[in-house]
């Protein structure tokens, strides 16, 4: 197969394991970072309540944004529908990695240490879930999640 055939599945593969990494560096940083010592409450509040529902929206969305395109081979996909799939695929990973952003913000604000290593867990375990896979070649498997 030529590079320019498995292209598109070679970047999305390389941005979420970059994405992967960024959330292990999140999670070193608001360990070894000292939080601020007049928290906001209400930032403490809300930014874990943001951060959990980017998650949530970031496995749906990526379900039903990849829905139309599960059926593709990988011929199609490196063809008319490569900007569609690089795309979709992107934006759930963005929305999966900003619950890290958000722990590390967090934890910089002055949030405790336990509830952003949850967030930075669910962020991790969100991108875990929505690794690349390679599309369904007329078998009509979903391959919108591993199995």
């Amino acid at each position: 197969m030529p590079l320019m055939k498995s292209q598109p599945r070679w970047v999305v593969t390389l941005i979420w394991g970059a994405l992967m990494f960024s959330v292990v560096t999140y999670a070193v940083l608001a360990h070894l970072l000292e939080p601020a010592e007049n928290p906001d409450p209400t930032l403490i509040k809300i930014l874990p309540i943001i951060g959990g529902a980017a998650v949530a929206i970031s496995i749906l969305l990526r379900k039903f944004l990849l829905l139309p395109l599960r059926q593709l081979s990988a011929e199609q996909v490196a063809g008319p529908a490569a900007s569609k799939y690089l795309t979709r695929h992107v934006i759930s990973y963005a929305l999966a990695e900003s619950c890290g952003v958000l722990a590390l913000v967090f934890r910089l604000s002055g949030g405790p240490l336990q509830t952003a290593q949850s967030m930075l867990l669910a962020a991790l375990i969100a991108l875990v879930l929505m690794k690349p896979v390679a599309p369904a070649i007329a078998s009509g498997r979903d391959s919108t999640f591993p199995r």
